[in-house]
């Protein structure tokens, strides 16, 4: 809505025109629950409220995802194996988005710490590495620039076309879908 009006400023339209064009958009319509409407369509010239008969989102039946319970989290720090292990340590021990553990470099280390620039907010941070992740990376295997980086070899043992390339949202998912499933995470997200 801020949008529409702050183009509507830019133009200069009239209230009772902005209101002629509010009234017939179908993304407007579309968009504004019935509920937000009300305050939307006043002093804008409308006679009604272009948002009422609009249905409200289902938002399904389910709690969301819940924390982790600590047997679970047991079991994965000790039994994921391969990229999902790496990204569960660094996203347990350092608390930070998927987005921000797969731009993590080795550079970034420096001592005890890892220098992150969130992708969210842009924060830069420099986050201490918990003994238990200093121990797990100093077993990685170092395949890129990245700290999570694409396999060497392929599961079919074939030479993989993407080693040591970052790897995308997708392909975490993909592997997380995984160890997910062989372990009975069902639903955990990472």
């Amino acid at each position: 809505m801020r949008v529409i009006l702050l183009a509507a400023f830019l133009v200069g339209l009239t209230a009772p025109a902005l209101a002629a064009f509010i009234s017939g958009n179908k993304i407007y319509d579309k968009y504004v629950s019935s509920q937000d409407a009300d305050t939307y369509y006043r002093g804008y010239g409308l006679t009604h409220n272009p948002g009422l008969k609009i249905k409200n989102l289902k938002m399904g039946d389910g709690d969301g995802f819940g924390p982790w319970k600590e047997e679970a989290i047991n079991m994965a720090l000790a039994d994921l194996t391969g990229i999902s292990r790496t990204v569960f340590y660094l996203a347990y021990f350092t608390g930070q988005r998927s987005s921000d553990i797969l731009k993590m470099k080795w550079a970034d280390i420096a001592g005890k710490e890892i220098h992150v620039v969130q992708d969210k907010t842009g924060a830069e941070l420099w986050v201490p590495l918990h003994p238990d992740l200093q121990a797990e990376l100093a077993i990685t295997e170092c395949r890129g620039k990245t700290i999570v980086a694409a396999e060497l070899i392929r599961a079919d043992g074939h030479p993989s076309n993407t080693a040591g390339q970052p790897i995308s949202e997708r392909a975490l998912h993909h592997y997380w879908g995984k160890e997910r499933n062989r372990l009975g995470f069902a639903g955990q997200p990472i």
